[in-house]
């Protein structure tokens, strides 16, 4: 379900970081981050991340109830330099949340910062323009997921199913 938000405009207006743009909450960051026993391992595991991003903790996984700071944790690593793996995350939990449209931007961010950062960025983009009656665009999409793993046997599928039903 669309979400008629204009994340794009919003972003080249400036009303959020220039590194990322968000909803979470401009103060959350690495400094402002409270430390205890419980998050310390997470903690330490963002910092790392943001830090070195693709060499440590790839992929970073935060598991943990409502409240006690995954965003915080997230909008830290997305305040570092641009990086890649922070936008993707972020689309990721957009994606969870159905917010497409700002899951294919910050996808799309993902991909400008590093055009090759993995084949499943490249196979969600496709699937969000599959859903959106943009065929064509999903193809270019899927086959430059294709060109970073060429093993993808169920993508190479995916791409003849829609290369049939397009007529090509």
């Amino acid at each position: 379900m669309p979400s008629g938000h204009d994340w794009k405009r919003e972003y080249e207006r400036g009303r959020h970081t220039p590194v990322v743009a968000t909803d979470l909450d401009p103060r959350f960051t690495f400094d402002s981050f409270v430390v205890g026993p419980a998050n310390r391992l997470a903690s330490a595991a963002a910092r790392r991340a943001a830090d070195a991003p693709g060499t440590s903790y790839n992929p970073l996984f935060i598991y943990s109830g409502s409240g006690l700071g995954k965003s915080h944790i997230l909008s830290g690593i997305a305040k570092e330099p641009p990086v890649p793996q922070a936008h993707k995350a972020l689309g990721d939990q957009a994606l969870r949340h159905g917010d497409k449209e700002r899951a294919q931007f910050q996808y799309e961010l993902a991909v400008e910062a590093d055009p090759r950062l993995g084949d499943d960025v490249y196979i969600k983009l496709g699937a969000i323009a599959l859903e959106n009656s943009q065929t064509s665009e999903a193809g270019v999409l899927w086959r430059r997921a294709l060109e970073i793993n060429p093993e993808n046997h169920s993508l190479q599928a995916k791409l003849d199913q829609i290369g049939a039903s397009a007529g090509t």
